[in-house]
C-alpha cells in the first residue's frame, strides 16, 4: 500500500514540480508569502486578500470575483504543467478524460493555498470582529468552483467535437513544418527513456486506481495530444490577455474595477502560461529568449518616454520644455526676485494680522504634518478636526502655514479646503465624521488595479484636459478617486487657492517634493516664495552661490505652472517607491521628483525657513511662535535589536539608512529648532501629537487601512501623551 502512495501520481508530479518547476512554485510561494503577511504587510498588500474590496465593499461578491480569479489561475497552472510534463506520463493517453485526471492529481499545490489562504481570510476577519465571515468564505468558494465548472465544461465538449477539428487542423500544419514536427517527435522519443514511474492515480470520487500499462501507444495519438495542449494553452492565454485589456480599457468605469487581488491573480496567470510556453519551446534558451524581449519592450517605451514621457503633471504644458541649467537656477534665485516675493509675503501677513485686535498680539501657528500614507492622511485629518473642536476654529484662524510631506498633507489639505468652504457655507461642520471617513477610503485597490491593468504594458491610454493630452497611468486614477473620495472639493488649479491664501483666508501651504536630479526640493505653492529657495537675506544685497530650491511657478512659468491640478502636487509630494511613480516635469533635461519625506518628512524645515524669512515681522506683530507637529513616526522610539541572518546582514545599511532616515530628520529638526530660539527674538514652543501605536502592529504604510486601524487612528487623539499635548497647546495659546 505505502509502495503505490509512493508511486502515486499526485506525489510523483509534487515531487517532479520541486525538482523541475521552481519558477512556478515560486509564484505560489509568493502568494503564500502574500496571504500569510510575510511579504508586503507594512504595504497593507495581505489585505488586498484579505480583506477584498469591491465598489467600496467587503461582501459576498468582492470574494466571489477573488475566487473566480483564483480559478483562472489554478487553471492556467494545471495547463501549463499539462504541456511542461504530460507527456512524461504515457499512460494518460489510455484514460478517458485525460486533462481532467491530470489535473484531480495535480491539484495538491492549489489545493494547499486554498487551505492556507482560507485559515488565514478567517483568522483576520475572526481578529477583527467580522460576523459575516461564512458569507465570504461561500463567494470566495463558489467563486473558485464556478470558474473551475466552467473550464471543465469548455475542456469537456470542446474535447468531442470543435476541439478535434481544430486539433486535426493543426496536426496538418506540424506536418508541414519538419522542424516543429522533428522537435516533438525528439521530446516524445526523450520520453520513452526517461518516463516517470507511476502505479496509482487518484479517482473521484476519492480513492486511489492502479494505472494498468497494456494500452497500445500511438505516435500520432500522442502528436494529436500535443496539438491540444497547445490550443488550450493558447485559448486560455488569449481570453486571460483580452480580459486584462479590456479591463485596462474601461477602467474609468467603477464596475470593472474589480479588486486588486483578483486582477493579481489573473496577471499571475499570464506570467504563468507564459513563462510555461517559452520554457517548453526554448528550454535551456527560455531565459535569454525573456531578456531579449524585456529589452525590446524596454527600448520601444523608452522611445516613447523620450519624445513624451510617462508620470506626468497634469495641467503642465509638455510641448514646450523649460532649460533645466544651473544658470536659470541661479536666476530665478535672484535678488530682484526675492526682494518682490518678501514685499508679497510681507502683504499676506498683514492681512493675516488684521484679523485679530490691534490691541493683542496672537500667537502665530505653523502647522507640519508629516508623510506617512493613509494612516498620516487619516491622522492628520483627525488631529486638525479635535484642534478644530477643542479651540472653537481657533487654531486655523491662527495659523499661518501648512507644510509637510506625503499622505499627512493629503489630510491637511482636505481640511484646508473645507475650512475655507466653511467661510462660505456656513452649514459645513469640519468636526462632521464624514470628512474623516472621506479620507480614510481605500485607495490601493485602486493603484493596484491600475497597474496590473495598464501600467505594466499598456501605458498609451490618453485623455485629455482642455488642449493637452495625457497618458493615463495609474496616477491618473490615483488622483482621481482622492477628487470622488473628498466629494470633489479637490478638483482645483493651483492658481485657485491664490487670493484666499493672499487674504488670509486660509494658511498658505507650501509642497515641497525632492528632485532626484540634484536633490534640492522643488516649492510648490500658489504664492511667490523664491524666498524659500537662497540661503542668505536681502539686506546683505547678494544671494549666496547655492541655491537651496527651485521655485516651481516661476520655473515652469511658460509650461502653464498655474494649471497645475493641486491633487497632482499632492501626488508629486506623496510619491513611493513602486505605487505612486516619481513624476517627470517638462524640461530639457526632465526634471524627476519625489516624495518631500526624502528630505524632511516632518515639514519642520520649510516652517523654519519660512521664519527666518520673516522673523523681524513676526517677532514686531506676535507674542511667539507655535510649531504644532503632527507626527504619523512615534518620536525618540528605541527600535528593537533582532537577530539577524547572513542575508540580513547583506541588506541591513540600507535598511538601516532608510530605517533610521526619520530619525536623522528629528535630530536636524531639533537642532534648527535649538538655533532658532537664539536668533529669533520672541517664544517657539513646539507642540507635537504623535501616532503612538501602542499594540504590536501599527497600522499598515499603504493607501490602505482596515476597519480596526480607521478606529485605533481615531482613538489615538485620546492617548495620554496627545492628551498632554492637548492641555499644553491651551497653556501656550492662552500666554501674553
Amino acid at each position: 500500500m505505502l509502495h503505490l502512495l509512493f508511486y502515486s501520481f499526485p506525489l510523483q508530479l509534487l515531487i517532479y514540480h520541486i525538482k523541475k518547476s521552481q519558477v512556478l512554485l515560486l509564484l505560489w510561494l509568493v502568494l503564500v508569502a502574500v496571504v500569510t503577511g510575510y511579504f508586503g504587510k507594512s504595504l497593507g498588500i495581505p489585505y488586498l486578500f484579505l480583506d477584498a474590496e469591491y465598489l467600496g465593499q467587503v461582501n459576498f461578491t468582492s470574494f466571489f470575483l477573488v475566487g473566480a480569479a483564483f480559478g483562472i489561475l489554478s487553471m492556467s497552472f494545471h495547463i501549463t504543467c499539462y504541456i511542461l510534463i504530460g507527456h512524461q506520463f504515457g499512460f494518460l493517453v489510455s484514460l478517458r478524460l485525460p486533462f481532467t485526471k491530470f489535473c484531480v492529481n495535480n491539484s495538491t499545490i492549489p489545493l494547499a493555498f486554498t487551505i492556507i489562504y482560507l485559515y488565514n481570510f478567517i483568522h483576520y476577519q475572526k481578529a477583527f470582529g467580522q460576523d459575516d465571515i461564512l458569507l465570504k468564505v461561500a463567494g470566495l468558494l463558489s467563486g473558485l468552483a464556478g470558474m473551475l465548472i466552467l473550464f471543465f465544461v469548455y475542456f469537456h465538449y470542446t474535447n468531442k467535437d470543435i476541439f478535434k477539428h481544430l486539433a486535426a487542423n493543426v496536426d496538418k500544419q506540424l506536418k508541414r513544418n519538419k522542424f516543429n514536427r522533428f522537435f516533438i517527435m525528439q521530446r516524445l522519443a526523450n520520453t520513452q527513456t526517461n518516463r516517470i514511474i507511476v502505479k496509482s492515480y487518484f479517482q473521484l470520487p476519492f480513492y486511489f486506481k492502479r494505472i494498468r500499462y497494456d494500452y497500445t501507444y500511438n505516435k500520432e495519438d500522442m502528436l494529436k495530444i500535443f496539438d491540444q495542449n497547445q490550443l488550450n494553452a493558447l485559448i486560455i492565454q488569449a481570453v486571460s490577455f483580452a480580459f486584462l485589456v479590456v479591463l485596462g480599457i474601461f477602467r474609468d468605469i467603477e464596475y470593472m474595477q474589480i479588486p486588486a487581488a483578483a486582477s493579481g491573480m489573473i496577471l499571475l496567470s499570464l506570467v504563468m502560461m507564459l513563462a510555461g510556453a517559452l520554457t517548453y519551446w526554448f528550454r535551456a534558451w527560455a531565459g535569454i529568449v525573456v531578456l531579449i524581449i524585456a529589452l525590446i519592450a524596454n527600448g520601444i517605451l523608452l522611445r516613447v518616454g523620450t519624445e513624451k514621457p510617462f508620470n506626468q503633471a497634469y495641467g503642465l504644458n509638455y510641448d514646450k520644455k523649460a532649460t533645466y541649467s544651473l544658470e536659470k537656477i541661479q536666476d530665478l534665485g535672484g535678488i530682484n526676485n526675492y526682494l518682490e516675493d518678501f514685499k508679497a509675503g510681507t502683504q499676506v501677513l498683514e492681512n493675516w494680522r488684521a484679523k485679530f485686535p490691534k490691541e493683542k498680539k496672537p500667537k502665530m501657528i505653523f502647522i507640519c504634518s508629516s508623510g506617512g500614507g493613509q494612516r498620516a492622511s487619516v491622522w492628520s485629518m483627525r488631529c486638525l478636526q479635535a484642534l478644530d473642536s477643542a479651540f472653537k476654529g481657533e487654531v486655523m484662524r491662527q495659523t499661518m502655514l501648512m507644510t509637510g510631506a506625503s499622505g499627512g498633507m493629503i489630510g491637511a489639505a482636505y481640511f484646508r479646503e473645507l475650512y475655507l468652504r466653511q467661510q462660505q457655507e456656513k452649514s459645513i461642520s469640519l468636526n462632521d465624521t464624514k470628512y474623516l471617513e472621506n479620507i480614510a477610503k481605500d485607495r490601493l485597490n485602486t493603484l493596484i488595479f491600475a497597474l496590473l491593468t495598464g501600467d505594466l504594458g499598456f501605458k498609451f491610454q490618453q485623455f485629455n484636459d482642455g488642449n493637452k493630452s495625457y497618458f493615463k497611468d495609474r496616477s491618473y486614477f490615483f488622483e482621481r478617486k482622492i477628487i470622488r473620495d473628498t466629494e470633489n472639493m479637490l478638483d482645483k488649479r493651483l492658481i485657485d487657492y491664490q487670493l484666499p491664501e493672499q487674504q488670509a483666508q486660509i494658511p498658505m501651504m507650501i509642497l515641497s517634493p525632492c528632485i532626484v536630479n540634484d536633490g534640492r526640493k522643488l516649492f510648490i505653492s500658489s504664492q511667490p516664495i523664491s524666498y524659500m529657495s537662497v540661503s542668505e537675506l536681502y539686506e546683505k544685497k547678494e544671494i549666496h552661490s547655492k541655491i537651496k530650491g527651485i521655485e516651481f511657478r516661476r520655473f515652469f512659468e511658460a509650461q502653464d505652472a498655474d494649471s497645475l491640478h493641486f491633487v497632482t502636487a499632492l501626488r508629486m509630494n506623496a510619491t513611493f517607491p513602486y505605487i505612486t511613480p516619481n513624476v517627470l516635469l517638462p524640461s530639457n533635461p526632465l526634471m524627476e521628483v519625489m516624495d518631500a519625506g526624502l528630505l524632511d518628512n516632518f515639514g519642520l524645515d520649510n516652517a523654519i525657513r519660512f521664519l527666518y524669512v520673516f522673523r523681524e515681522w513676526i517677532s514686531e506683530n506676535t507674542s511667539g511662535v507655535v510649531f504644532i507637529a503632527i507626527r504619523d513616526p512615534q518620536k525618540e522610539e528605541i527600535p528593537k535589536h533582532s537577530e539577524r541572518t547572513f542575508l540580513n546582514y547583506l541588506f541591513s545599511p540600507i535598511e538601516d539608512m532608510i530605517g533610521n532616515l526619520s530619525r536623522l530628520q528629528d535630530v536636524r529638526n531639533d537642532n534648527d529648532l535649538e538655533y532658532a530660539r537664539a536668533w529669533f527674538v520672541g517664544k517657539i514652543s513646539l507642540i507635537e501629537f504623535q501616532y503612538q501605536q501602542e499594540t504590536s502592529q501599527p497600522a499598515s504604510l499603504s493607501w490602505r487601512l482596515t476597519t480596526k486601524e480607521k478606529e485605533d487612528i481615531k482613538q489615538m487623539i485620546h492617548s495620554p501623551f496627545n492628551r498632554a499635548a492637548m492641555e499644553k497647546l491651551k497653556e501656550t495659546l492662552a500666554e501674553e
